[in-house]
Formats: C-alpha cells, structure tokens, sequence
C-alpha cells in the first residue's frame, strides 16, 4: 500500500496488513496503523521462491499461516512488493488447510 491507496483501504475495515518479503517497505506503511487503516500491521521477511529449488523456510510459511488464519485479525490484506509468488505459496497452504485439492489450489496460483 502507499499514499495514493490509503483511502480506498480506508474503505475496506481491514484489522490486519500482513506483508510478506525481505524488500524495503516504503515510509508511507508507517502511518497504515497512525491513519486507522488497519490496527494491526505485520511484516514477515520471506524471501522469494520463483527459481527452482529455492524454498520459503517452513516457518515462515507457519508464521504467516497463524496471522491468516486467526479470525481476530479478519479481514486481513496480504501482499508483498511484486505481487505473487510469496503470498501465492501462503494462500495455497491455506487453500489445502481448506480441504482444496492440488489441481484447485495451482488452478487458482495459475
């Protein structure tokens, strides 16, 4: 999110801003939680997995799972700087916590 998306998220009720990557974030996600945008504003430093036999570690897979699934934080927004891959493997872990089947879960990834 930056300055030019506060209002819109203004509009949405979020609780929680999950972001999940090791880029920078820019200095407008600061003031998401000063603008009662979201009360609840978390970062998780998740590196990429877009080339082959790179793996996001486990656990930060289980610590973005936990804040996403804790119904407290509802509604929640997840994002990363690109827009994909990271919070792509985090939905799909959450769709088969779901019960989805895998041919579903890469339909929806895809």
């Amino acid at each position: 999110p930056t300055k030019e998306n506060f209002e819109f998220l203004n509009k949405l009720g979020l609780r929680c801003i999950l972001f999940v990557g090791t880029e920078t974030l820019p200095k407008d996600y600061a003031q998401l939680k000063d603008r009662n945008i979201a009360s609840v504003v978390k970062a998780i430093g998740m590196d990429g997995n877009k080339e082959p036999f790179v793996t996001i570690p486990p656990e930060d897979v289980s610590r973005a799972l936990s804040i996403v699934i804790d119904t407290s934080l509802h509604p929640i927004l997840l994002h990363s700087m690109k827009g994909r891959h990271r919070e792509g493997v985090v939905v799909g872990c959450l769709r088969k916590l779901q019960g989805w089947s895998l041919v579903s879960i890469f339909e929806e990834y895809d």
